[in-house]
C-alpha cells in the first residue's frame, strides 16, 4: 500500500513537469517553439488595451497585458527627438517554459532626413494567454 502512495504521489509530480516540457519544444527537433503573430487593426481593440497602450509609449518598456484570454505584448522607444526610430517584434517563441520575445531597433543614421517632430515608436502584439513568464530579448 505505501509503495502504491508513493508511486501515485512520484507521478503526480512528475505529470506536470512533463506536460510544461513537452509544450515548450518541437518534438522533431528539440528547438523553441515560434507562436504565429497576428496582424493587429489597433482601431479594434478594446478601448481598455487601447488605453493601456496610450499610457505607456512615453517611456522605454517592455510589458504585457493579459486581457480576457489573450496577452498582449508591448515594447515601446519611448519619446524620440525625430522620425527614424523604430522598435519590431521580430518573433515570439515559447521555450524553456518562457515566452521569449525577440525584438529590434533602429535609429536613423546622422546623415539621413528626417522629420523634425517628437515621435513615440512602439509595436504590439497579441498572442493566447498561456500563463508563462515573459523575456524580452
Amino acid at each position: 500500500m505505501a509503495k502504491t502512495i508513493t508511486l501515485i504521489a512520484i507521478a503526480c509530480l512528475l505529470i506536470p513537469l512533463l506536460i510544461v516540457v513537452a509544450g515548450n519544444v518541437n518534438y522533431a527537433t528539440g528547438a523553441p517553439v515560434e507562436i504565429n503573430l497576428p496582424a493587429i487593426d489597433e482601431t479594434e481593440l478594446p478601448p481598455e488595451v487601447q488605453a493601456w497602450i496610450e499610457e505607456r509609449i512615453e517611456e522605454p518598456i517592455n510589458t504585457t497585458l493579459v486581457h480576457e484570454d489573450n496577452q498582449y505584448i508591448l515594447v515601446a522607444r519611448g519619446m524620440q527627438p525625430t522620425a527614424g526610430y523604430t522598435i519590431q517584434i521580430n518573433k515570439v517563441e515559447k521555450a524553456d517554459g518562457n515566452i521569449v520575445v525577440h525584438t529590434e531597433t533602429q535609429d536613423p543614421d546622422p546623415d539621413d532626413m528626417v522629420a523634425q517632430v517628437i515621435t513615440f515608436p512602439y509595436d504590439l502584439t497579441v498572442i493566447d494567454y498561456q500563463g508563462l513568464p515573459v523575456r524580452f530579448e
